[in-house]
């Protein structure tokens, strides 16, 4: 069963969530002339290590993903558009080994998500507008870390809507 989570929080939430994956509220300052993005302070509960840092747009249409990483925990925002991400517990000794969320986020609800190493993800914009995902990652990218299953795989119970 999937179970779908939206995120318009004041707290961490863990609540129906794969272990150790979590939301954490992010603030955000606007004014009339634009918006400022808090991201990561090194006293957030989630901030390990820096490893780098990078965006990722993705069109109204597209589905990324899965992305399934052996050592990169990810931070992820969404600071344009909004998307939808499933994620799949592929780790064989968690407690939630098998379990799949789903999770909407955007800038109009600025959380962050962690999602640690051996969980799948996926991606799609939710509207028609390009959305805009930031990853703080706490390592590196590395060739040979990153495996990349099709989205269609059976490997992964979830069905995308292609349309």
């Amino acid at each position: 069963m999937v179970r779908s989570i939206h995120f318009l929080l004041d707290s961490v939430s863990f609540m129906n969530m794969i272990n150790g994956v979590a939301v954490y509220p992010r603030k955000k300052f606007c004014t009339d002339q634009g918006c400022i993005y808090k991201w990561v302070q090194p006293d957030d509960p989630f901030f390990e290590q820096f490893g780098e840092v990078y965006f990722s747009s993705i069109v109204p249409g597209v589905v990324k993903g899965w992305n399934l990483h052996a050592k990169l925990d990810a931070n992820m925002v969404c600071v344009v558009g909004s998307i939808k991400i499933v994620l799949c517990d592929r780790r064989p000794d968690s407690s939630t080994v098998g379990a799949i969320k789903e999770v909407t986020m955007g800038s109009e609800s600025y959380n962050l998500l962690h999602i640690p190493h051996g969980v799948a993800f996926s991606w799609k914009v939710l509207g028609k507008e390009t959305a805009l995902l930031g990853n703080f990652a706490t390592e590196p990218y590395e060739a040979g870390e990153l495996t990349k299953i099709d989205i269609t795989s059976a490997e992964i119970p979830y069905q995308w809507d292609l349309q």
